[in-house]
């Protein structure tokens, strides 16, 4: 089993965001002297070129790039307070009066609209961006099932990303439906986040249920994916690669059929696609695991 440590990345998250805005509302008191009181304008200009220049790079490689940050989403929000430097240090080369100045003559409520705005604008984007768990329930009937109904949970795309403390979202919801396995059809891990998240997940679903793996394309752009099948089968998850796995689930014979991503694979795919076609059994409960299964 592959020792992880718990990912702290919604931390990381916070911190980097709560850091931006911090720092935004140091130049913010800059720009608008006439609500913090005054300050001279050599040190206005400094706060924000200083952003521009250390901070704002610093968040276009990380925010946008992934990361600390993670995803696009947290990039962006924490973008805002370069963005806002950049506006207020060529406001201020140009010699013109604050914004703020320029928004108060049209009184108080103007002011207090664009900050209730900008509140709104942040809150949605930090909301939007956070990851969230999408379910969805398909029943599926026919003369190959012989005793009880049976109950699959499907999970794929989680991209190794944090879904409350160790995984907690995902495993208390697979927990609810008490599937007789649970199918993991790619993307699981990440190309630029660690394991950590994915390993947590899928070591606390083995635990508890048969698991089934398949590859997706990020774990093939990762250039990792015979480590991350390692891992994978270290912590309890059988993986196919053109397999087949044969189970009996409440007096019904079923065939798991796993096949990889395309990725850089194509020919091998085929040739994947056909051996667990010849290997199961048509009188079987047949399923296909695929990352995208619609090139089956």
């Amino acid at each position: 089993m592959r020792k992880v440590s718990e990912s702290n990345e919604t931390g990381n998250r916070l911190l980097f965001v709560g850091l931006a805005w911090v720092v935004s509302l140091l130049v913010t008191a800059c720009v608008l002297p006439q609500a913090f009181g005054s300050w001279s304008e050599t040190a206005t200009m400094a706060a924000a070129a200083f952003l521009m220049l250390v901070f704002g790079p610093y968040l276009l490689v990380v925010g946008l790039c992934g990361g600390m940050v993670g995803d696009v989403g947290w990039g962006l929000v924490a973008m805002v307070p370069f963005v806002a430097a950049q506006v207020a240090f060529l406001w201020l080369l140009s010699g013109k009066t604050s914004l703020w100045r320029r928004l108060g003559r049209f009184g108080r409520p103007a002011r207090c609209i664009a900050v209730a705005a900008l509140a709104i604008l942040s809150i949605v984007g930090v909301w939007s961006s956070l990851p969230c768990v999408e379910t969805h329930k398909v029943a599926v009937g026919g003369d190959k099932i012989k005793g009880e109904p049976l109950r699959f949970v499907v999970i794929s795309d989680l991209h190794s990303c944090y879904y409350g403390y160790r995984q907690r979202t995902i495993l208390d919801a697979v927990s609810r439906e008490r599937p007789d396995a649970v199918l993991l059809v790619g993307d699981i891990a990440d190309d630029r986040l660690a394991d950590n998240n994915a390993a947590l997940l899928i070591g606390g679903l083995a635990k508890q249920f048969p698991c089934i793996y398949v590859s997706g394309n990020h774990e093939y752009w990762s250039e990792r994916v015979d480590e991350i099948k390692a891992w994978i089968r270290s912590s309890g998850a059988t993986v196919l690669e053109g397999d087949v796995r044969t189970v009996e689930i409440k007096g019904t014979m079923v065939d798991f059929c796993g096949i990889d991503d395309p990725t850089y694979i194509l020919g091998a795919w085929f040739e994947q696609l056909k051996a667990v076609h010849e290997k199961s059994d048509p009188r079987h409960l047949r399923i296909l695991l695929s990352h995208r299964p619609e090139c089956a």
